[in-house]
């Protein structure tokens, strides 16, 4: 039969090693025990305690952990969404064209709108271009050169048409 302190020390060993590979819930057991029979450790009693607030924060995280919510892109029909009959503007097709983007311009300036139709298109492309480009970008440039880095415009149109309107033809020139 195992002594009294060889017991203890295996409960405080077992209880490390839990810890120590983030085992908590197997560790909790452990240290409980370590510090039912040795009170007076102080050790044990703070990795305890800390155990038991890692056991709390994990069933926190885990209670209000929610799925990621489907996409509003799921469903939509593009390909059967009318265009209204009263539209006058540049078609939009499998890709955006300076022609649609000029005209789209126009448009807004003249306070026109858009086909739902191209909205979600444009909407759904830009996610496209979201969700597979890198967040961060290194870029090169030469001695001499000059690079423009357009900031936020909060969603203004005529924020953005102020800015674009600095350069000569800002939106399609190749960034090089």
């Amino acid at each position: 039969m195992l002594s009294y302190s060889l017991l203890h020390q295996a409960y405080y060993r077992r209880a490390v090693a839990n810890t120590a590979i983030l085992r908590h819930a197997d560790a909790i057991n452990d240290w409980k025990m370590v510090v039912k029979k040795q009170p007076s450790d102080k050790v044990a009693r703070a990795q305890h305690d800390a155990c038991q607030k890692v056991i709390k924060r994990d069933a926190f995280l885990k209670a209000i952990e929610a799925p990621d919510a489907p996409s509003a892109a799921e469903g939509l029909d593009l390909v059967n969404m009318a265009i209204p009959s009263d539209y006058d503007g540049v078609k939009l097709g499998d890709k955006m064209t300076l022609e649609f983007v000029e005209d789209l311009i126009e448009r807004f300036k003249n306070g026109k709108k858009l086909p739902l139709k191209y909205v979600y298109q444009i909407v759904l492309a830009v996610k496209e271009i979201c969700y597979n480009e890198p967040t961060m970008v290194e870029t090169h440039v030469d001695q001499g050169k000059k690079i423009t880095v357009c900031g936020d415009t909060h969603g203004l149109f005529s924020a953005s048409l102020v800015v674009l309107s600095s350069f000569t033809n800002a939106f399609c020139r190749p960034i090089l």
